[in-house]
């Protein structure tokens, strides 16, 4: 409010209300970070590392063995690989005073690579040992006794070693001396062949000498857990999916990342998908042109039979009147509007189905205009040849049942033609016409007017 402080928040840079931390903790807001979610948020610098509250995160310069590391700051998936080395182990079996007893272990260049001692907390007569990986080159290893008399014989049977683990050769050894002893040894790394590229399937990161046998993902080979030359399994590439990768065409494969020329579209001029045809209907084309018009918005007096047509719906204020028959023929609905009559006398059709084009075929090189006319002394079917061609009809209803079959095998002539089908006296109402005319046939729709 205007007098009151305002309310803790989870984003008011305080802790306040029920948080255990700034904005964080509590019933109310997120779990404060920690470093051990096993996720790294907060300040943290790595994974539940790193920044104000963690642990500092794992390097290859820390001076610690940790995150894989082969050796110390070498090796593992991070580091770089470790210079050939071979492992000692020094053994010391102390006297009866090991707290004057130390030692040292120097490279070639003085630097100190272990040293330890003197021992006051070790038992008398225990033994310590320390393990160690030396690259190549020469050492000196010494042993110190503070009181001058070594470590064996007059108090204790004390003794040391320095032994290659790797080729099992004593390098050093001894016991008996006074203040000091050195002894000075080298290390030539044996070879050890195999493949070093880090990247490659079989990396081995004991070899010190590559031998050519890395399997990577450049190679041209299947090799290693790919599922493809080169690709796929854990170290490469996803391998390509081939598909079609066109989201609007009928066969789109949302895996395929690779196209391969089999899209089927609204626009490859074929009939595919679920077309209804050539690139249109279906669910992702437009709609076919059916050659009508998609709203009929009718009116006036009608005195000739007739039959209107339209893709979605037909509104009509007309006025049928005379002895004709007049259909209305809508994909969606017909409307009958205030005024819309139907005079005694006349015959009106309204018929819910997809449009067509009523009475027209073309096959390129003819046309034909189809009508039937009812008569009570039978049906007349006439028709306009544009070229002379031998012609096939049949008469069907909207079910398909055949209802006479008319053939003329010789080639009829160009111009209007009008047959008597004697047999059939067919109400008004919409009949199939099956047309063949020499090798192309089609089903058309046809109304029998009265």
């Amino acid at each position: 409010g205007s007098t009151c402080p305002a309310c803790p928040s989870c984003t008011d840079g305080m802790m306040n209300g029920s948080e255990l931390g700034v904005d964080c903790g509590g019933p109310d807001c997120p779990a404060c970070p920690t470093c051990t979610n096993g996720t790294q948020d907060g300040d943290e610098e790595g994974v539940d590392c790193g920044g104000t509250l963690c642990d500092a995160c794992p390097t290859c310069d820390d001076g610690i063995q940790n995150q894989g590391e082969t050796q110390v700051d070498c090796g593992g998936p991070n580091c770089p690989a470790c210079p050939a080395c071979e492992n000692i182990t020094i053994t010391i079996n102390l006297d009866n005073y090991p707290e004057e007893t130390s030692w040292t272990l120097v490279d070639a260049t003085g630097a100190t690579i272990g040293s330890g001692g003197t021992y006051p907390n070790e038992p008398d007569l225990s033994t310590i040992t320390f393990d160690f990986c030396l690259t190549e080159g020469c050492y000196d290893f010494t042993l110190l006794d503070t009181f001058g008399d070594g470590i064996c014989c007059a108090y204790g049977q004390g003794s040391y070693t320095v032994v290659n683990n790797v080729t099992g050769a004593t390098l050093a050894s001894g016991g008996e001396f006074a203040a000091s002893e050195t002894t000075n040894f080298c290390i030539t790394p044996a070879v050890v062949s195999g493949c070093t590229d880090s990247s490659a399937h079989n990396y081995d990161p004991t070899a010190t000498q590559d031998d050519g046998s890395c399997e990577t993902c450049r190679d041209g080979v299947l090799n290693g857990d790919e599922t493809d030359v080169d690709c796929g399994g854990v170290l490469c590439e996803a391998c390509p999916v081939p598909g079609c990768t066109d989201s609007t065409a009928h066969n789109y494969d949302p895996a395929a990342t690779v196209d391969d020329g089999s899209c089927e579209t609204c626009t490859d001029g074929v009939i595919n998908g679920d077309e209804t045809d050539v690139d249109c209907g279906g669910a992702l084309c437009a709609p076919c042109n059916t050659g009508c018009p998609n709203i009929l918005d009718l009116s006036d007096t009608v005195t000739s039979s007739a039959t209107e047509q339209a893709d979605d719906y037909i509104q009509s204020t007309c006025i049928i009147t005379g002895s004709i028959n007049v259909t209305y023929w809508a994909g969606n609905y017909v409307l009958m509007n205030p005024g819309f009559e139907v005079v005694l006398g006349a015959e009106f059709l309204a018929d819910i189905q997809a449009c067509s084009v009523v009475g027209s075929l073309d096959n390129s090189e003819n046309n034909i205009d189809l009508r039937l006319s009812g008569a009570d002394s039978g049906t007349k079917l006439e028709f306009t040849l544009s070229q002379s061609a031998p012609v096939h009809i049949e008469i069907l209803t909207t079910e398909g049942q055949k209802l006479v079959t008319l053939e003329k095998k010789a080639a009829m002539t160009v111009g209007a033609h009008q047959l008597q089908l004697d047999q059939l006296n067919l109400p008004a109402g919409i009949y199939l016409c099956k047309v063949r005319i020499g090798d192309t046939e089609q089903v058309i729709k046809v109304p029998v007017t009265k």
